[in-house]
């Protein structure tokens, strides 16, 4: 069974076998009807999608390991290891009676290879942002990314003969039904369109999601068209009437990362929080099987409190004090959590959208559905005794310790806050686009905007002993901003791989750490860096301080001490993520 989330799942052979990829690397083959799992290969990284040939001869996978896996399904051989692309590769789809094969990446790139030799044959640069899905029509591809753009080009000669947008915001979802001609789009404000694959001519728009749609997919026949939102809900519509057809009951591991129809129209298949995918009876409308706990304890989120104890936030959601559990939780996946200093209050927030606060005193948790998506951040602030909240649909949410209760709300982004701070009177947020925002604690209403990154932001911290912020990003840069003006003081690129969280000592000392586990310890003033250095064996999740001692929390389980001379050692462990079987393969 996986270690870490599931990212993409396959169903093949009338149904009977499915195939997932997930974030511990690895490629399982399951049989449908015993739920039996077969380890069949590994990447260096991240798997981000999988794609079947239209014989269902051959499996390819996508990674962040920048390579391109292809596999005989008849065997579960690998027959080669694709090396072209320079980021991440998102998506692959097959094309052309399966002799060839389009990728698309965070290089900005879509290459088409040639199955039988693996050769490159052609190289496309339309997009200006990284490239992020593909859907194969006859002999056109059709792409979108980062830049708002779906652009229409003929996949053996590179010719761009169509394009939708610009759009003002990212495109990493598109479906299309060769049965019905048609694709569809999903946006950041909850709707579908649905084009004309033909004329590029929008067909009609479903308002289907109270959030940003995370994906769209057609049944086999083009009758029905699946959904998934932020709002934590998946939906299924008539394509013909825009009718919706059901909402499926939710379940606590479910991510709508990735969401496939059977052959037979009759279950659907999704990516989850570990273990094995999700599958949901249409006729029942729910899960089934939905008692078995699937979620692995891979870690995404820690706070510190003064007295030295861990809280950690995880794929499992359990509510976790040096890796025991303190308190009942649904179990749900959170991805942000905080603390008071003195231990006295607890808050996790999860994928549904739902704060949980524990009082440690009183053993007492209050939940808050906040109802603006995935819970991303969760920020204490000493003074004022509240908690601060961002969230997938680009909102701050203030909850009071006094009275336990939500006291306020603001839309800060129009897409997703990745992370925040309160400092004095203001609170920070990073947000997915690049901006940084600074708001008025008591208002919440916008002080400043400027841009701090030129992709993704994933993190910021204040440095209030000198007025400062830094922030990472994707574009793998570490910046320091003036707290105030927002001018840029400093910064360094020593890192090779997007950076997902950094903090600063009380010396001042800022580390790093990427989604590779490597760390770079940098002292601005002197302008040395100790780094990068590998601590863990996937990407580290969060980084926080404690004076000058800096922890850091893993993906694979595992929590490090990380000195201010880059020496450090794993102090806790929630799980093996990677046996040593997977890591020799």
């Amino acid at each position: 069974m996986h270690r870490g989330p599931i990212t993409s799942v396959l169903s093949t052979q009338h149904d009977q076998i499915v195939y997932t990829g997930g974030y511990d690397r690895c490629i399982y083959q399951w049989n449908r009807a015993t739920g039996e799992g077969t380890f069949i290969g590994s990447h260096e990284h991240i798997i981000n999608s999988l794609s079947l040939s239209e014989n269902g001869k051959y499996l390819a996978s996508a990674s962040s390991d920048y390579t391109i896996q292809l596999y005989d399904t008849g065997t579960n051989t690998r027959i080669r290891t694709l090396f072209g692309h320079a980021d991440d590769v998102e998506a692959v789809a097959f094309a052309k009676q399966d002799t060839l094969l389009v990728s698309v990446s965070r290089d900005r790139r879509c290459l088409v290879w040639d199955i039988e030799t693996g050769a490159i044959l052609r190289e496309f640069h339309g997009h200006s942002k990284d490239v992020l899905a593909v859907w194969i029509h006859g002999d056109k591809a059709y792409t979108t990314g980062d830049d708002g753009y779906v652009l229409v080009w003929l996949y053996e000669t590179g010719e761009i003969v169509g394009e939708i947008g610009p759009f003002d915001y990212e495109l990493d979802t598109i479906s299309g039904s060769n049965q019905k001609e048609v694709f569809a789009l999903g946006r950041d404000d909850g709707t579908v369109i649905i084009y004309d694959a033909a004329t590029l001519q929008e067909k009609k728009i479903i308002k289907a999601h109270l959030q940003g749609v995370k994906r769209v997919n057609f049944s086999p026949s083009g009758n029905y068209l699946l959904t998934a939102g932020y709002d934590h809900l998946i939906k299924l519509w008539n394509y013909e009437t825009g009718d919706l057809v059901d909402t499926l009951l939710p379940h606590k591991y479910q991510w709508e990362r990735s969401l496939v129809w059977t052959e037979d129209e009759k279950s659907i298949l999704g990516a989850s929080f570990g273990k094995t995918y999700c599958e949901w009876s249409i006729e029942k409308g729910k899960v089934i099987s939905d008692e078995i706990e699937m979620a692995t304890p891979s870690i995404n989120d820690i706070a510190l409190t003064d007295a030295g104890d861990i809280i950690t936030a995880s794929d499992d959601g359990k509510f976790r004090k040096n890796g025991i559990e303190i308190a009942k939780s649904t179990g749900v996946l959170t991805n942000g959590v905080a603390v008071a200093r003195d231990g006295s209050y607890y808050a996790w927030g999860d994928h549904a959208s739902q704060v949980h606060i524990v009082h440690e005193s009183l053993q007492q948790m209050v939940s808050f559905d906040l109802n603006t998506g995935p819970v991303n951040s969760v920020y204490f602030h000493e003074e004022d005794r509240q908690f601060y909240i961002g969230t997938y649909g680009g909102y701050v949410h203030v909850i009071s310790t006094e009275h336990l209760k939500e006291i306020g709300r603001s839309k800060a982004h129009d897409c997703a806050v990745k992370a925040l701070k309160v400092e004095g009177d203001l609170i920070i947020t990073a947000a997915v686009e690049g901006t940084i925002c600074l708001l008025d604690k008591k208002s919440l209403s916008l002080k400043a905007e400027y841009i701090g990154a030129t992709e993704l932001l994933n993190d910021v911290f204040i440095d209030s002993k000198r007025d400062r912020i830094a922030i990472v990003s994707r574009d793998k840069n570490v910046r320091l901003f003036d707290l105030h003006t927002g001018r840029i003081l400093d910064q360094h690129n020593e890192h090779q791989y997007s950076i997902k969280s950094v903090t600063v000592t009380d010396s001042g000392y800022i580390v790093s750490g990427d989604y590779w586990g490597y760390i770079v310890v940098w002292n601005p003033e002197l302008d040395v860096n100790t780094g990068p250095i590998r601590i863990a064996q996937n990407g580290i999740s969060a980084i926080r301080q404690l004076g000058n001692d800096v922890y850091a929390s893993s993906y694979d389980g595992g929590i490090y001490h990380v000195r201010e001379d880059g020496t450090h050692t794993e102090v806790l462990r929630l799980f093996e993520q990677f046996p040593k079987e997977v890591i020799s393969h």
